[in-house]
């Protein structure tokens, strides 16, 4: 499957790809546009389905192929719309769309518990050699079960409408803001397994790091990267979170988050930047004129994150629950800020809302409590929506039933 992935990569044109906005999205696009050098990419800011408001896009675009990377839903009425290909990668719920023009990668299709992040797959793709038909992409076995904790962004819902600007190639990245309602979805389609698999090459290895360490991987690449790049990831380190929280790959790894709230045009250049940059360090040591745009953007995102870092105190912890709102006004910090509360609090359920429009829009962590069906629960008869992985969840409640919400949930977690 991963080279039949490839090959509809190398045999396409005018590719259009739809990313989320996390760092696992946005490295999965990075990846797969610097190995092609053409196509548009479209940063979808929905919570969390790709639907007919997308369809747009694809009519002013005219693509031959799509390609679709860490988004959890898709509209089959969308799908139903398109007449190319479409090509989707994906690592949450598995996809029950049968369509003939999809092909569709999960790596739960193969084992349940393989979380696997997408932007380690877009990596293990583009670094597929095919020598004598033989395909070779080294320790991998898409059997294999490699655990880890992956997230779930909170989505900011708006009408806001973004303008578009080129990128390299007259190619151009577009960040679209709408409002979606989850879809309907049917049979699953049959996912054929790749028989042999090896060790790549190392293109934009780093990229992928980012996008791993994001969704709280460290993948089997992880060796060859702290041989390549030994400042920025210790060998010794072997939890996510120590990586994203305590080296300079993790440090990366924020720059990614952050410079995806800024405002639409900065975040649009700064993506057109990221296709150029060759080397980390034109970033972290802002070595050259584009890592030093890219550092300033995250610099300004990363002050109000500070601020709302510092706000947390003790007297926001009862029992075993941490619980953190806030009324940040134009970017949501909600997915960042529980991962890192997670790091500093372990042992506790970690909940951080933002309210704005009228919704508490929440991200939920916990290294113990398995939060899906706890969330399922509590929001029964309820205006509101959620769900996500295991230890990672976001929610979007209404807010005259958000206090039943979450009380309900606190009686779960007992």
């Amino acid at each position: 499957m991963l080279l039949k992935i490839k090959k509809e990569l190398d045999n396409c044109s005018r590719p259009l790809f739809f990313f989320d906005d996390d760092p696992d999205g946005l490295s999965s696009f990075l990846l797969l546009y610097r190995y092609k050098q053409a196509g548009k990419g479209i940063v979808v800011k929905t919570y969390p389905v790709l639907d007919e408001k997308f369809l747009n896009s694809v009519k002013d675009y005219e693509p031959d192929k799509i390609f679709i990377v860490d988004i959890p839903k898709i509209s089959e009425n969308f799908l139903k719309k398109l007449s190319m290909p479409v090509i989707y990668i994906d690592h949450h719920d598995i996809c029950q769309i049968k369509q003939d023009n999809l092909i569709y990668f999960n790596p739960h299709v193969y084992d349940e518990k393989d979380e696997r992040c997408v932007s380690y797959w877009c990596y293990k793709i583009i670094n597929i050699i095919e020598d004598d038909n033989r395909t070779k992409i080294n320790s991998i076995n898409i059997t294999e079960t490699n655990i880890s904790r992956t997230n779930i962004t909170e989505k900011n819902i708006s009408k806001t409408n973004i303008t578009e600007t080129n990128i390299p190639k007259t190619d151009i990245i577009e960040k679209d803001i709408s409002k979606t309602n989850t879809a309907e979805i049917t049979e699953p389609k049959k996912i054929d397994k790749d028989e042999n698999i090896t060790e790549p090459p190392t293109k934009d290895i780093w990229i992928a790091m980012v996008g791993c360490v994001g969704d709280w991987l460290l993948p089997d690449f992880k060796s060859e990267f702290t041989r390549q790049y030994p400042k920025l990831l210790s060998q010794k380190v072997n939890k996510p979170e120590k990586a994203l929280f305590g080296s300079k790959i993790g440090q990366l790894t924020r720059v990614f988050s952050f410079i995806l709230k800024g405002q639409h045009k900065e975040v649009m250049s700064s993506i057109k930047v990221l296709t150029r940059i060759e080397h980390p360090d034109e970033i972290m040591k802002k070595t050259t004129s584009q890592g030093r745009f890219i550092y300033k953007q995250f610099e300004k995102i990363n002050q109000l994150y500070q601020e709302l870092l510092k706000a947390v105190k003790k007297e926001n912890i009862h029992e075993n629950i941490l619980t953190f709102f806030y009324t940040e006004k134009q970017w949501s910090f909600t997915s960042d800020l529980s991962n890192e509360l997670l790091y500093k609090y372990p042992d506790k359920v970690i909940i951080v809302c933002r309210e704005k429009s009228g919704e508490f829009k929440c991200s939920i962590r916990s290294n113990k409590h398995k939060l899906p069906d706890k969330i399922k629960k509590a929001l029964i008869g309820l205006e509101g929506y959620g769900g996500g992985h295991d230890y990672a969840c976001g929610t979007c409640v209404k807010d005259k039933d958000f206090n039943v919400f979450l009380e309900r949930f606190k009686s779960e977690l007992n």
